[in-house]
């Protein structure tokens, strides 16, 4: 058992409560106190601190502090919507290769939405969107290197292929749920599934005979894995094309007068047509 700091909600008494106790009576006015309210009065006053402390720990790179920090404050103000977009931040942040956390980031993420300001919460939507795909983008080149580094390694493919349909999955949830109108979204789900549909090209030593020789390899991805890779593809591509044309429906609705974003359609169509 330990005490912790409250503040008695009747007189405003200073007060050092149990923390495995729900309730104790004031020593100052002796009303019955609900220890969690009283604990929650006086971390009222430190949020702004414990804010503070957090924020700064995220970005001297002290991601497990910052992440400490924010549920400290979500214990005690579960609406609070900056702790729950820093805690998927710093969350996203300690992910790594073998501990992915990136259901928790989206799942934070959500809570942030949930309590932040209705009449703005499409601009807020945008703002996650974009650091979900900055966090795919950082863990895919973190992938790829690992793979490159360990190619010959049993099991090491199946593994980044798998990493990378997971990656391909939060980029699809962030397009459906945050920003369904970013083409770089989808232009990401399509770059990941070219890179793999292809055949992947490396060296290795081989014993030949009495030494060892150079040799080219190859790493085709598996019939299973071609299959829903190729089907996310689609789903994509179609995505963006649906994209642009409603872009060049609006345009032809104003006389083609906004040649800027014509001849950005033109553009987008081309690319797409090339990756067919």
């Amino acid at each position: 058992m330990k005490f912790v700091a409250a503040k008695c909600p009747s007189c405003q008494g200073e007060l050092q409560v149990p923390d495995d106790k729900d309730f104790v009576k004031c020593m100052y006015c002796g009303v019955e106190v609900k220890i969690r309210e009283a604990i929650k009065i006086t971390l009222d006053g430190n949020i702004p601190n414990l804010m503070k402390l957090a924020n700064d720990s995220l970005k001297s790179g002290n991601n497990e502090e910052a992440y400490n920090y924010y549920n400290k404050i979500l214990e005690y103000d579960i609406n609070n919507y900056e702790a729950w977009f820093g805690k998927a931040i710093s969350a996203s942040m300690v992910s790594t290769l073998a501990n992915p956390r990136n259901q928790e980031m989206l799942n934070y993420f959500d809570n942030a939405i949930k309590h932040y300001d209705k009449n703005d919460v499409d601009n807020y939507k945008i703002l996650i969107s974009q650091k979900v795909l900055d966090f795919c983008a950082s863990y895919f080149e973190v992938a790829k290197d690992h793979l490159n580094n360990f190619i010959t390694v049993n099991n090491s493919w199946p593994e980044y292929l798998a990493q990378c349909l997971d990656l391909i999955s939060v980029l699809e949830y962030a397009s459906t749920n945050y920003n369904s109108k970013d083409t770089n979204i989808i232009k990401w789900i399509i770059s990941i599934c070219k890179d793999n549909l292809s055949v992947k090209i490396y060296h290795d030593d081989v014993l030949v005979g009495n030494s060892y020789r150079r040799v080219q390899m190859t790493k085709k991805v598996s019939e299973k894995h071609k299959v829903e890779l190729q089907k996310k593809n689609k789903n994509a591509k179609d995505k963006w094309k649906k994209i642009i044309q409603d872009d060049l429906d609006k345009i032809k609705k104003n006389d083609l007068k906004n040649w800027e974003n014509y001849d950005n359609w033109v553009k987008e169509t081309s690319i797409i047509k090339s990756k067919n």
